[in-house]
């Protein structure tokens, strides 16, 4: 059922239109995203005035039937408000059909006969027909295989080659650098021991570190202010989201991150990699997000505080 609904990140409070393909009680299949949320993200589902926090526990890859698409289950199964409830349907007045002339009915059958006029045999008889051939066809017909289309080649100024070639709208894009950032959070991060870099290294623990890097758009934008996140391991890539705005960016050691108190009372999974904490408004201290690495997933939450949480 398509009804129309606003999803907005728990995390970001980027808000957009979209609207369902499928519900249920506990959760829904969204489509028309432009901004897709990460698997694992809270997000808030308005419709009316009603609203109700869902996890989103799939998104579709892009480039495919999918893509703009997410499911989403309630944070708290069974509770809260049925936010999509049908509005119950007026019963309709209906008259009993007019009595036939006793000329115009069909004689009656003798008993235990089935009786069915001929016009309905001949239109029974022409629609299996056209069914059988259609299901033959259907089954004998090879499809052409799909060539997948070729991928332009496009560069990014300092970012490795490979991975600009897996960018969406590469060219939009360049490597953000120091005056990309607020100066007072650029302030902040370097009084607490650290450098701010555009250049994304999260240590793992088992060697195979994640890289990435902080985008911001070419002159002419007509959202200057958006910075485009992007990390990778083996030269694939395995985290891309473009923010409305970022303050500043720092790194949280893997050891810290189990010691943060999150929004919600969240309860975060074993973290595998350093994380990369995400400040968006330097004055608003839940405005932040942290992404770490958990096993072979990527992992995004909230911060109660992003001013607690430990850098060094």
């Amino acid at each position: 059922m398509a009804l129309p609904v606003r999803l907005t990140s728990v995390a970001s409070r980027e808000s957009q239109h979209a609207c369902t393909l499928n519900i249920t009680k506990d959760g829904a299949r969204i489509a028309g995203l432009k901004l897709v949320p990460e698997v694992d993200e809270l997000v808030e589902v308005t419709r009316g005035t009603k609203k109700e926090i869902f996890r989103v526990v799939w998104a579709g890859e892009p480039g495919t039937r999918d893509e703009g698409q997410v499911g989403i289950v309630k944070q708290k199964k069974g509770h809260g408000k049925i936010i999509w409830e049908a509005t119950a349907l007026k019963p309709v007045k209906t008259e009993a059909p007019p009595e036939l002339p006793k000329s115009k009915l069909p004689p009656e059958p003798e008993p235990g006969v089935l009786y069915i006029p001929r016009k309905q045999l001949i239109g029974i008889g022409v629609g299996l027909a056209v069914l059988v051939s259609l299901t033959l066809f259907l089954l004998l017909r090879t499809p052409p295989p799909k060539k997948p289309a070729p991928r332009k080649l496009v560069s990014v100024a300092g970012v490795n080659a490979t991975i600009a070639s897996q960018i969406n709208d590469a060219q939009k894009w360049r490597l953000a650098d120091a005056s990309d950032f607020d100066a007072d959070s650029f302030a902040w991060v370097r009084d607490r021991g650290q450098t701010v870099s555009t250049r994304i290294v999260l240590a793992s623990v088992s060697g195979r570190d994640e890289s990435g890097y902080v985008l911001a758009p070419i002159e002419g934008s007509n959202t200057p202010q958006a910075r485009r996140i992007v990390l990778f391991a083996d030269r694939q890539i395995r985290f891309d989201k473009t923010f409305a705005r970022v303050a500043s960016i720092a790194l949280v050691p893997r050891a810290n991150i189990a010691g943060v108190n999150w929004q919600g009372q969240l309860r975060a999974p074993e973290a595998t990699t350093d994380g990369l904490l995400v400040i968006q408004e330097q004055r608003d201290p839940q405005s932040s997000l942290l992404l770490f690495v958990s096993g072979v997933r990527i992992v995004t939450l909230p911060p109660a505080d992003f001013h607690a949480v430990p850098l060094r």
